[in-house]
């Protein structure tokens, strides 16, 4: 009888061991058939997404338009054809030149010498009166009918016209530079000065018709 019973309990422990184990591998089976489940459920795990960057841009104050400046009057520029014209006067106490005389051509105009300069300077003119440069500051311009003045330069040098006003001032007009000339649109009675590039008086000359004043090297 004895050795009947411990027959079967070394067989009942050996099933149990075998029951024990294959509950074990089911239950491993199931654990990992779960895992497998959850993880294709979630999907792969990817790379946690990083914030976008923010961009600032620097804020400018409005800044003042500068102020409007006066610009200055612009210079006279020498011209062929014709020049400004001279601005309006007022009459001097005593006139000083020929109203309404004819021009004088067809005759030889008078030719004139002007010391000033680095070199001496002659001049002929016509349909004007000329005065010695000693007579500025007394000479001064009427305003009247208009007429025209020509000056050319076949002189070897700068030429500067200038005006005579009211008053007997100069007033710049224009250059007039070598081998050129200049139409200048002007009244009787007007006083005109050319003179050197230094500024030297070479004449004056006082409009009693359209008149023409021809500037060349003495020979």
């Amino acid at each position: 009888m004895s050795s009947s019973g411990g027959s079967d309990g070394g067989l009942l422990g050996s099933r149990a061991v075998a029951f024990w184990a294959v509950v074990t591998g089911i239950l491993a089976v199931v654990t990992f058939s779960v895992g497998v489940a959850t993880r294709l459920t979630a999907g792969p795990d990817g790379p946690t997404p990083t914030p976008a960057p923010t961009i600032s841009y620097p804020t400018s104050s409005p800044t003042r338009s500068p102020s409007a400046t006066r610009s200055p009057s612009p210079t006279p520029t020498p011209s062929e054809d014709a020049g400004p014209s001279p601005t309006a006067r007022t009459a001097p106490p005593w006139p000083f030149a020929t109203v309404g005389g004819a021009a004088t051509s067809p005759y030889r105009p008078p030719i004139g010498t002007a010391p000033a300069g680095p070199r001496p300077l002659q001049y002929t003119f016509a349909g004007a009166s000329q005065y010695p440069c000693s007579s500025e500051g007394r000479i001064r311009s009427l305003f009247q009918a208009p007429v025209q003045l020509v000056v050319e330069n076949r002189s070897s040098q700068l030429i500067q016209l200038y005006y005579l006003d009211a008053t007997g001032n100069r007033i710049a007009q224009t250059s007039i530079a070598s081998g050129r000339s200049v139409s200048v649109a002007s009244h009787l009675g007007d006083a005109w000065l050319p003179a050197t590039g230094q500024a030297d008086c070479i004449g004056i000359f006082a409009l009693r018709a359209t008149s023409r004043i021809q500037i060349f090297d003495a020979r």
